[in-house]
């Protein structure tokens, strides 16, 4: 379970619950270390996503029909007018209700294990998926482990993961 700590950790939530949206991922920008974070503006109609060196970002971002702008080494892109609700349930932390749409566009392009084939110690085979996208369906095995991990009862309904911090927020007089 310290994995799962360590992981959720690793950047902002949008980068793993918004910005699939469109279709892109912390891979989308060049080699791994040149993506630095994405956020979502509080009134989540944008996602801006810092890089470390342009001339290392991949040709296909220039294309992205999302993109409104770049600002040294800043893209600022529009969320999808069918996603915007989505993205206000993310922004509550509601990510169970978000779309189906949005749940399979988290699954297909954020970047994270999802139903990963791998074999186990004896052999056999396991699949693995990622504890955020277990969220999104507040997976039984994870509450579980949550429970056990906090000590305490956590009901079916309960979302599995907390919403984004406001440090995980782009405030809207940074965009210039």
């Amino acid at each position: 379970m310290k994995d799962y700590f360590e992981a959720i950790n690793d950047h902002t939530r949008t980068t793993y619950y918004v910005l699939p949206l469109i279709s892109l991922n912390k891979f989308s920008f060049g080699p791994p270390n040149n993506f630095i974070n994405a956020y979502v503006t509080p009134d989540g109609k944008k996602i801006i996503v810092d890089v470390r060196e342009l001339e290392d970002v991949s040709p296909g971002i220039w294309v992205n029909e999302h993109l409104l702008q770049q600002d040294e080494n800043v893209f600022i892109f529009n969320v999808p007018e069918h996603f915007l609700a989505d993205v206000q349930l993310f922004l509550k932390g509601k990510y169970s209700r978000m779309s189906q749409e949005a749940h399979d566009s988290l699954r297909t392009f954020s970047g994270l294990n999802y139903k990963r084939e791998s074999l186990g110690e004896s052999g056999e085979r396991v699949f693995e998926t990622d504890a955020r996208l277990l969220a999104l369906t507040r997976d039984e095995a994870l509450r579980e482990e949550l429970e056990d991990l906090f000590d305490t009862r956590l009901s079916a309904s309960d979302e599995l993961m907390s919403p984004p911090t406001k440090e995980e927020l782009w405030i809207e007089k940074e965009l210039a």
